[in-house]
């Protein structure tokens, strides 16, 4: 039988070693905290289900509140805003005709219609070369004299056909023409032939240039140019670089604007100035194009871009076509250069100090307003709503009453406020409100409201002015700031001159648009 050791601290208490006792004093020490440990365990578990309760809850708040500001509060857009008049006015136009595009419909627009005749479908914008794009088909200066004795041999293309050309040197420069003449009347007919002309270099000195012109039926030159319509390519034949070189012509020169080849090689009408280009199309920039870019990095610049338009090449017309992607009255285009002259050179005008839009016009309140009504009423803790059309589609700005706390002191205040809520939408100042004064004695302290954009078709409807508010900031049904045909260049922002095509064209600022257009086609 084994012996117990026992110690005795204090005389009243015995500890008995496990070690030596064999007993497991862990496991009774557990089993014997079973109960506490059991309590901790179960409100731990209280803790965690509440904190999971709260995540819930919070999680069903959020969406509760993001399902009234979007259904039933007027921060929700015009579409989902059930407190909103305009919401259930909405409709929906769809024409049962391919030919027809319907970009908007208002609010208070029939349930259906029937078209029995149509005057005048919606287009879009389009700009076209003022003329022929691609210069005078010539070379630069030419030396005859330096080709190889005996034979030469270029390539040229014509239309598609493609043919080399060998030629012998002649004693005279037009011994060689002719030469030249021959082979090519062999080959095409009287289409393309050559001829020396008289020209100038750059530094004022006489030169000789190699022109393209028509042959007539003995296969000699004539004083026609070679047919815009045709295109024709002249390149090296083999190692024969030097022929076309003396000639005046460079490897892959054409009478043609062609998308393989660089804009500093291109034979503009409009020689390009500098080698960066850069301009805006409807206020996107288009950037990054140089000497070294293609007609076909041009157009690809411009169409891969935000500008809502689309640049084509007509080769038989040789013409740039640039249309605008929407249609109708809103589908204006408007461009300006930065560097460079390649937006001249494409399109063949040029405007010097002119920038405008179709949407310069601004709308002048048709009554001016008494701002202490309004000031009153948010002061009070009332909101105020201005509904007014961008684009087309109804959009609300809703002015939070005051009750004591940043209160609007005056009509800037108000003005200020729906400004700094429309830079938030749009962008700062693309649409932006302003105060014109009465000047009429009877009406001091009175302010007209005027509305500026030059990037948005702003408008005010029936409806916009019945039930949105805007009738009590002076506005009646129909303003707009699109041009028309009896608004005037002053209200287009336009004044001075611009130049088409080197002709100068002045504007007089308080002729309307129509009337200048008739006089300038009377010229």
């Amino acid at each position: 039988m084994s012996s117990i050791n026992t110690v005795s601290s204090n005389g009243n208490k015995n500890y008995v070693s496990g070690l030596a006792s064999g007993m497991d004093t862990e496991s009774i020490v557990q089993s014997l905290l079973m109960g506490t440990q059991t309590k901790i365990d179960k409100q731990s578990g209280l803790k965690q289900q509440l904190e999971w309760k709260q995540d819930i809850y919070r999680d069903l708040i959020t969406k509760i509140n993001t399902f009234s500001d979007k259904y039933f509060s007027y921060y929700g857009s015009g579409q989902t805003n059930l407190m909103s008049q305009s919401l259930f006015k909405t409709m929906t136009g769809v024409s049962s005709s391919g030919a027809i595009k319907i970009s908007s419909v208002s609010s208070n627009a029939v349930s259906s219609m029937n078209i029995s005749k149509i005057k005048q479908l919606a287009t879009a914008c389009t700009v076209r070369s003022s003329g022929t794009v691609t210069g005078e088909p010539k070379g630069k200066e030419a030396d005859l004299s330096a080709l190889a004795e005996g034979e030469n041999s270029f390539s040229i293309t014509l239309d598609g056909v493609n043919r080399t050309i060998t030629f012998t040197k002649g004693v005279t420069e037009q011994d060689t023409i002719d030469n030249i003449n021959q082979a090519l009347y062999r080959n095409f007919g009287t289409s393309v032939g050559m001829k020396l002309a008289d020209s100038t270099a750059e530094d004022g000195s006489s030169i000789k240039v190699m022109k393209l012109v028509k042959l007539d039926g003995n296969g000699a030159a004539t004083n026609e140019a070679v047919d815009s319509s045709r295109r024709v390519i002249i390149e090296s034949a083999g190692d024969s670089q030097n022929t076309i070189t003396h000639m005046g012509f460079s490897g892959g020169f054409s009478n043609k604007l062609d998308y393989g080849t660089s804009l500093e090689k291109m034979n503009f009408a409009t020689p390009l100035e500098g080698n960066r280009y850069e301009f805006q199309i409807n206020g996107v920039t288009i950037k990054g194009l140089t000497g070294d870019s293609t007609l076909s990095d041009v157009i690809s610049a411009i169409n891969s871009s935000d500008a809502g338009v689309r640049v084509s090449y007509s080769s038989a017309a040789d013409k740039f076509i640039m249309e605008s992607s929407s249609t109708g009255e809103i589908s204006n285009i408007t461009m300006s250069q930065t560097y460079g002259n390649l937006l001249t050179t494409m399109f063949g005008v040029e405007a010097t100090g002119v920038q405008s839009s179709l949407f310069s016009k601004d709308i002048t309140s048709d009554a001016s307003v008494d701002f202490s009504s309004i000031v009153d009423n948010l002061n009070s803790g009332r909101d105020q709503s201005l509904t007014f059309q961008v684009d087309g589609e109804d959009y609300t700005v809703k002015l939070e009453g005051k009750n004591g706390v940043g209160n609007y002191k005056d009509a800037q205040a108000v003005i200020d406020a729906i400004n700094s809520k429309l830079s938030r939408e749009f962008g700062s100042g693309k649409v932006n409100f302003s105060l014109k004064e009465d000047t009429d004695p009877d009406h001091a302290g009175r302010n007209y409201v005027v509305v500026r954009s030059s990037e948005h078709s702003i408008g005010f409807t029936s409806a916009n002015v019945n039930d949105g508010g805007a009738g009590v900031f002076g506005f009646v049904e129909n303003q707009t700031n699109v041009l028309g045909e009896n608004s005037t260049w002053d209200e287009a922002g336009l004044a001075g001159k611009i130049k088409v095509n080197g002709t100068e064209i002045y504007i007089t600022g308080n002729t309307s648009l129509k009337k200048w257009l008739a006089d300038w086609r009377l010229h």
